[in-house]
């Protein structure tokens, strides 16, 4: 977590977490698809409605971790989530 209680900081799938985001508020567009071709080149917004609802509703685990955890902690908690 950040400086306060309000504020978290993301330890792992940084990258990820931020390119989902960047795509979800059309920053993105979907490229190199292996599946789905029909959707190449489509930012979040031209997708089908049922395909919208469903990213938007999608459970996403995360681990909150206690303020303060050295880095050493935390990339012990890393590796150990990623199995």
């Amino acid at each position: 977590m950040g400086q306060d209680d309000n504020s978290w900081k993301i330890i792992e799938g940084v990258k990820r977490t931020g390119a989902l985001k960047d795509f979800i508020l059309g920053d993105l567009r979907l490229k190199g698809l292996e599946f789905f071709q029909q959707y190449e080149n489509l930012r979040f917004s031209e997708l089908p409605r049922a395909i919208q609802r469903r990213v938007n509703t999608f459970k996403m685990t995360s681990h909150v971790v206690t303020k303060g955890l050295s880095e050493a902690t935390q990339a012990s908690l890393i590796r150990r989530i990623k199995g």
